[in-house]
């Protein structure tokens, strides 16, 4: 399947709010890109699929709310996908920072946890015995000789 997205989404989890004519609709964040987001709402009713909506999200407890304006893309009903249709240059700016810093904690997690396994595989001891058939992968684990878990 082809991606068809213009930017890349990170998961991200933090408490949203979509406002619309005084009407508030609780949810969290489970991703996001620096062209939208996608909410998991906590209640109904859905929001409509027509016009703007303001998205607030608490990223942390000491910064203001992150705000934009969105419109909604998708629902798939308890999430709904939302696209930014208009952000300012200093909120432009915290969107980047963020999704930087998201991107950068995985990679670290990712090499972390890789190097955690390539360690474990080398420092086995020779001696420990697996079941006949069995197999140490390259990146820890251990699979039969077809390569299933």
């Amino acid at each position: 399947m082809i991606e068809k997205r213009a930017f890349h989404r990170v998961p991200f989890l933090a408490k949203a709010i979509l406002s619309r004519h005084d009407a508030d609709l609780s949810g969290r964040l489970d991703n996001i890109s620096a062209g939208g987001a996608m909410v998991r709402l906590g209640q109904d009713p859905l929001p409509s699929p027509d016009g703007n909506y303001l998205l607030s999200l608490y990223i942390d407890e000491k910064s203001p709310p992150l705000q934009l304006i969105v419109e909604v893309a998708c629902m798939y009903f308890p999430e709904v996908g939302l696209k930014f249709t208009s952000i300012d240059d200093d909120t432009r700016e915290r969107l980047e920072l963020l999704i930087s810093h998201i991107e950068k904690i995985k990679h670290h997690r990712d090499v972390h946890c890789k190097k955690s396994r390539l360690h474990t595989v080398r420092s086995m001891d020779k001696s420990t015995s697996l079941p006949h058939g069995l197999v140490v992968a390259p990146l820890g684990g251990i699979h039969d000789e077809h390569g299933n878990s």
